[in-house]
């Protein structure tokens, strides 16, 4: 049976005194699913190198496939997380980087939802002016996501030429919450 997030006055009448002995599995695994949430991530934990191109966005690579329920599918292969509930999801980011040679300009960062730009969303773009220097682009933002519909993360600058961004570590991740 699947899992289904409940509003707190159905949940308090799933989980009464429970006199009777009449909770069952499915009423706690609904509790947890509701209370917890419906969440999914990818992480990137080892360094790796990524050329980012002027004007041009690039997808951002991780590694391997974060905690995640049944309601987010995580491709690591494709960097993506896709819905697999229709609803309301919170989607966060963080990842953190250096430049092969310095840039005089911005690295910029923001989601992509089923392979475009995302109106409404919290972006970040951080000056790399030294070589070696550790940097942190975050954002994310409330997206009204359907069934299949999936999330990615880009970044891009605009210093002239191609630039190599080594990744240091990072994540994206995306939760349920109406």
């Amino acid at each position: 049976m699947v899992d289904t997030r409940r509003n707190l006055a159905a949940l308090q009448a799933l989980l009464a005194d429970n006199q009777e002995g009449s909770i069952s599995p499915q009423d706690v695994r609904d509790m947890l699913v509701t209370t917890l949430g419906s969440y999914g991530s990818l992480v990137k934990n080892a360094l790796a190198t990524t050329s980012i191109g002027t004007g041009a966005w690039v997808q951002i690579p991780f590694e391997a496939a974060g905690e995640a329920s049944a309601a987010v599918s995580v491709d690591a292969a494709q960097n993506r997380l896709t819905a697999q509930v229709a609803g309301v999801w919170l989607a966060e980011y963080h990842v953190a980087g250096q430049l092969e040679a310095p840039l005089a300009t911005l690295v910029q960062s923001q989601l992509y939802k089923n392979g475009a730009t995302i109106d409404n969303q919290s972006w970040d773009q951080v000056e790399l002016a030294v070589v070696d220097q550790y940097r942190s682009l975050r954002g994310g933002g409330l997206f009204s996501l359907s069934v299949g519909d999936y999330l990615e993360l880009y970044a891009a600058h605009d210093d002239g030429g191609s630039q190599d961004f080594k990744l240091q570590y990072g994540w994206l991740r995306m939760r349920l919450i109406g």
